[in-house]
Order: C-alpha cells, then structure tokens, then sequence
C-alpha cells in the first residue's frame, strides 16, 4: 500500500502482481496513472466500470486518465486477474 501525493500515480504492473496493490489517498476527480510493465509478459489495465481495458507490452509505460469519485476504484489485469493481479485506488477521505 501507498499513499497518493498529488493527481499524477505510477503503478508497476509486474508478472502477477501491481505494485503498490492500494494507493490510498487519491484525489477525487481525475488523476493520471503511468503503468509501467516491468513484467516479461503482456499485462493488462482495466477498470471495467470506466470503459478502461488497455494492454501494455513488456518494458512500456502506458498514462491512464482515471475518475476518482467513488471511495474506491478497483484495477486490474483482465488476463491475470484470477492469479491476484488486481488493485485499487482509495480516495481521500474529507476532512470533517
């Protein structure tokens, strides 16, 4: 788990795994997520509530523009995901 700084994340989309698993602290709104594949095979990024369904080719880095309005946006490797390859995005909490 990580904590966001700012509306610009990297999550590393390794073989089998996302890196950090959870960002916590995200803004709500739009932010910029940088996937990088530092796997040896073709991994995926999807948030199927957000049409995003994006293949990313070992050694790429692919900036995905996500809505943070719910308190969390699960990701995810459609190709992996019954082998744990999954996430999320946990916005930030308001203050009271």
């Amino acid at each position: 788990m990580a904590r966001a700084s700012g509306s610009v994340l990297t999550v590393e989309a390794g073989d089998f795994f996302f890196a950090p698993t959870c960002v916590t602290g995200v803004q709500q709104g739009t932010v910029s997520v940088t996937v990088r594949n530092s796997g040896r095979i073709l991994h995926n990024i999807s948030i199927p509530d957000q049409g995003i369904d994006s293949d990313i080719e070992p050694g790429k880095s692919m900036i995905v523009p996500v809505k943070v309005e719910s308190a969390s946006v699960p990701l995810l490797c459609k190709y992996h995901r019954t082998a744990g390859m999954v996430g999320a995005l946990i916005r930030e909490t308001p203050p009271k």
